[in-house]
């Protein structure tokens, strides 16, 4: 490869204050790139315009920008945070349906939880009361001691 660029030739069209347009003519000239232009000539009350043939370098096309690479430990902590919240919230919404579907589940059957309640604590009265008794007469009614 060689260290010169490649040049191509480039018409141009500049308009402006009569000052910036002379000022493109001038840094053309003095850059030698100027081939040949136009007059200044106005084109408004305060705009002139001047065309030129100048030689521009050809330089490579700039490879594309590569995006630097992105840190992503930030957005999963969050992520996970995030839905370990959820989690936490869905296993506090699923015990309190758990905790009203049992206190319904009772009121629906009071009565007969009620029942059974008095039953078996009548049973376990009468069982004790037999059970700290036996071998002497524990004041029923029995055959066996003559007690009436």
């Amino acid at each position: 490869m060689s260290d010169e660029l490649a040049v191509r030739v480039v018409p141009r069209s500049f308009v402006g204050t009569y000052g910036q347009v002379s000022d493109v003519l001038e840094r053309a000239t003095r850059q030698g790139r100027l081939i040949s232009s136009s007059p200044i000539h106005a084109v408004g009350p305060d705009e002139y315009r001047v065309e030129l043939i100048i030689v521009m370098p050809d330089y490579p096309p700039a490879p594309p920008a590569q995006r630097p690479a992105q840190r992503r430990t930030a957005p999963r902590r969050y992520t996970v945070a995030l839905l370990a919240i959820l989690a936490a919230l869905g296993a506090l919404v699923a015990l309190g349906a758990l905790i009203v579907a049992l206190i319904d589940w009772v009121l629906a059957h009071a009565v007969v939880l009620v029942a059974v309640a008095a039953g078996l604590a009548v049973l376990a009265l009468v069982l004790g009361t037999l059970a700290s008794h036996s071998g002497r007469c524990g004041g029923l009614h029995c055959s066996g001691c003559g007690h009436r």
